[in-house]
């Protein structure tokens, strides 16, 4: 059984026409109210003094609007678990009533606290008010004076007021107090406490002193305009309209590299996060711009490309292993070709059952993993090489080892990580890219190393759907180094020894992995599920892992060419030879299938372009 937001049950209890006229209007009606509910007498913020109290007495009741991230419904089941003071709080439920100590903490998870002290949970109890319940409201307003007396007894933990958290709490407070003063809840102590909270949260969110030019800064304008649309009797509530407006997009543009639409900040799935609050501010009236709204379509068309055949996201930086929300995704139709990001640092091959993408981005450090020149592959009807995921943001050894080089698929010197801080963000590594003869390929280079190490690293992908990935590694240093590539194969996938190669096996899949460096003796490990060190895991979702077989090879010179290849099945044991050295995007390669002869490939470039030619 469900309950659907739209369904006739009764509305609060004041009545009036404006009150019933703005069931219909919904959003709208509220956030385009601004310039009727401008009222006269209110008090300068933070001082909600009886001029502010008396204004807020005097607003018309608010429409029934979702005003964080609601569901489109609720179950029957979960409505009833609110009704016995039980919310879903992050990923778990727990019962949530006052007094309540705000610092808990059960799952140990800073994630957990962020959740319970953004009040966003308490979504459903409005859901139920807008559907009738007045005892919801009277539950929700129980809770917020709860959390304001909290906050003004400095019991709350310091997660109750990073930006995000702010931005999302604001909107739900201001609903309260509007709600909560039209069904006659609210004496004029509980107003004042109310509109003090807001004034504080509007100092907090309107100074550019706080301000952040990241997602965090996206969901602070995002709060103070819906918190200003609708408490516009409070002095103060226009700035914080518009500056909330007018920040936004500037925020937006800068987190984005020409009209390629990938947020920079290096995860999957915070790019399909920061879309979802585009589409939220584009609802705003006033807030609507026809740059912002392509944007939006070219980030949703994005979405699109980061998610597999399996339907779910690629898990490149901070990401689980999730599908998509819908307004992340919009309508834009499913995206399949070759799609090159030149300046963000993507190439992604898509087609209905194939999947290949390599990532060469770095656009600060958040949500940043050491990952340049990582690969995701699908193929077969599954996912076959993929990255580590996200085990969740609390600073621990899992968290380390999530990040690091190590658990992604790249190649390291001297065991050192990639540097993640801001001096060492360099936008794109992308070099290159191009087709021929049923093959694809992408070359792109880590200029970390450069950086820091003074190793140049080139990685040349070619993918044949069906048929085979080569992985071709070019490393140039005047100095002997330890070099070492990691391969993670999903879970499910089986690995068995052959005679120079590794057999990988699962159902619908006999593929193989083969790699050879020409002047260089190679040493392979492997690992599955290790605890110490971390290492053969995969992070689907917050705090799961699974065990999976990684693979580790180890090579020491100076100028090596690295070929590894990893064979898709539709001929055994295909293995790519590199014939004289890897050039600058060129490659020449005899592949063999169990010793015999199974063709050539020659790829050479020409400034973005790589072209292939498939021989006998």
């Amino acid at each position: 059984m469900e309950a659907r937001a739209g369904g006739s049950a009764p509305g609060p209890s004041r009545a009036g026409a404006a009150r019933r006229t703005s069931l219909a209007l919904g959003l709208l009606a509220l956030l385009g109210a601004g310039a009727q509910l401008s009222l006269t007498g209110g008090a300068a913020a933070g001082e909600a003094g009886g001029g502010a109290v008396a204004a807020l007495e005097r607003s018309p009741c608010p429409a029934p609007y979702d005003v964080g991230f609601p569901a489109a419904t609720y179950s029957a089941p979960a409505l009833t678990r609110s009704r016995r003071d039980r919310f879903r709080i992050y990923i778990y439920t727990r019962r949530i009533a006052p007094p309540v100590n705000w610092r808990q903490d059960p799952e140990d998870t800073g994630a957990f606290q962020s959740s319970l002290n953004s009040l966003t949970w308490m979504d459903i109890l409005f859901y139920r008010y807008q559907h009738g319940e007045r005892g919801a409201l009277r539950q929700a307003r129980n809770l917020a004076l709860d959390w304001i007396d909290a906050d003004r007894r400095g019991q709350l933990p310091s997660r109750a007021w990073i930006r995000k958290v702010v931005g999302d709490r604001a909107p739900y407070l201001t609903y309260l107090a509007r709600s909560a003063s039209c069904e006659g809840m609210l004496g004029a102590r509980s107003a004042r406490l109310l509109l003090e909270s807001l004034a504080r949260h509007a100092r907090f969110l309107n100074p550019t002193r706080n301000y952040s030019t990241s997602n965090h800064g996206l969901f602070m304008d995002l709060g103070l305009t819906l918190m200003g649309r609708q408490a516009p009797f409070l002095s103060g509530a226009t700035n914080w309209v518009h500056n909330g407006i007018g920040r936004f997009p500037g925020t937006l543009y800068g987190g984005l590299r020409g009209t390629e639409g990938f947020w920079m900040e290096n995860s999957a799935h915070y790019h399909q996060v920061v879309a979802i609050t585009v589409d939220r501010m584009l609802q705003v009236p006033g807030a609507y711009d026809p740059r912002m709204a392509a944007e939006l379509e070219r980030m949703r068309a994005v979405t699109r490309w980061l998610t597999m055949p399996d339907g779910q996201l690629v898990q490149l930086g901070d990401s689980y292993r999730t599908t998509p929300r819908p307004r992340a995704l919009g309508t834009v139709p499913q995206a399949f070709g070759f799609l090159r990001l030149w300046e963000s640092g993507l190439a992604i091959v898509k087609q209905p059952s194939h999947y290949l993408s390599l990532a060469a981005t770095h656009g600060g450090p958040i949500h940043k993993h050491a990952d340049e020149l990582t690969f995701d592959l699908y193929d077969r009807g599954r996912r076959i090489i993929s990255d580590t995921g996200l085990y969740h943001q609390d600073r621990d050894r899992y968290y380390r080892f999530s990040v690091s080089a190590p658990a992604h698929n790249v190649l390291t010197v001297d065991g050192e990580n990639f540097r993640r801080s801001p001096s060492f963000a360099y936008g794109s590594g992308l070099l290159a890219a191009g087709t021929g003869d049923g093959w694809y390929a992408i070359l792109g280079r880590n200029p970390s190393l450069e950086q820091n190490q003074d190793v140049e690293h080139q990685r040349l992908l070619l993918y044949k759907p069906g048929t085979a990935v080569i992985v071709a590694d070019r490393v140039l240093s005047a100095e002997v180094h330890t070099y070492r590539r990691y391969f993670h194969l999903d879970p499910g996938i089986g690995i068995r020894d052959r005679e120079g190669y590794l057999a990988i096996v699962a159902p619908g899949l006999h593929g193989s992995i083969y790699s050879e460096t020409p002047g260089a003796r190679e040493l392979r490990k492997r690992s599955r599920g290790r605890k110490e060190p971390l290492g053969g895991w995969l992070f689907r979702d917050f705090r799961k892992a699974t065990p999976r077989w990684s693979l580790r090879y180890r090579t020491r010179g100076r100028n090596l060419d690295h070929v590894a290849t990893i064979g898709l099945g539709s001929v055994p044991a295909i293995q790519a030879h590199l014939q004289g050295r890897l050039g600058d995007g060129a490659a020449r390669l005899t592949l063999t299938s169990n010793g015999a002869p199974a063709g050539t490939l020659a790829v050479r470039r020409d400034g973005r372009t790589l072209s292939v030619d498939a021989g006998p």
